[in-house]
């Protein structure tokens, strides 16, 4: 799915930087089996016809934008972006 892709670095941070804290696999598994996404962070909204409506107002960043449209590869992509210039 999109969002396996789209998180799949967080998820392997998340399993690296515990493993070297020496978190047992245990409480590392359960964490990342309940982890909430954050909302407004790809948020599937809607789904009509086959067309689907993800809310990603959180990609604040070029980069940020950047990984979530990666995450659509397999789709077309109309994006509707806006905001502040951030100058980046």
């Amino acid at each position: 799915s999109s969002d396996l892709a789209h998180n799949l670095y967080n998820l392997l941070a998340a399993i690296t930087v515990g493993t070297v804290l020496e978190i047992p696999f245990e409480i590392l598994h359960q964490g990342l089996r309940t982890f909430e996404p954050l909302a407004h962070r790809m948020q599937l909204v809607a789904e009509k016809n086959g067309v689907r409506f993800v809310n990603d107002s959180l990609a604040t960043t070029p980069e940020a934008a950047a990984a979530a449209i990666a995450s659509f590869a397999d789709s077309p992509v109309i994006l509707i972006a806006g905001g502040h210039d951030r100058h980046l």
